[in-house]
């Protein structure tokens, strides 16, 4: 997404980077990856998480129980991946199912 963002696309894509926001950053940098109005930007951390998602016209995430349960509460259009062995995978399934019944 990174790239068509670079490429004109009409994507806005934004990465919580966590505590590897520094290298990150720095990587982007030395590659000559301008960050900001082109639509890519990465923060250290997401503090306004619930209006991002709720800007969202689709939510790319990590599908942890916290994450599938603020997106089910916003109600808004989500792709997750599910780390393996998490412990989480039926809980998930389940408030997936919930959510597409609903519709």
């Amino acid at each position: 997404i990174a790239k068509e963002c670079y490429e004109g696309a009409p994507f806005r894509h934004i990465h919580g980077a966590g505590r590897d926001y520094p290298w990150m950053k720095e990587a982007l940098d030395k590659k000559g990856l301008k960050l900001g109005d082109n639509g890519v930007e990465i923060r250290e951390y997401i503090y306004d998480m619930p209006l991002v998602m709720a800007a969202a016209d689709v939510v790319l995430c990590r599908a942890g129980a916290s994450t599938i349960s603020e997106i089910t509460a916003l109600n808004s259009a989500a792709i997750g991946s599910v780390r393996a062995n998490c412990g989480v995978n039926e809980i998930i399934a389940v408030i997936i199912k919930k959510v597409t019944e609903a519709d």
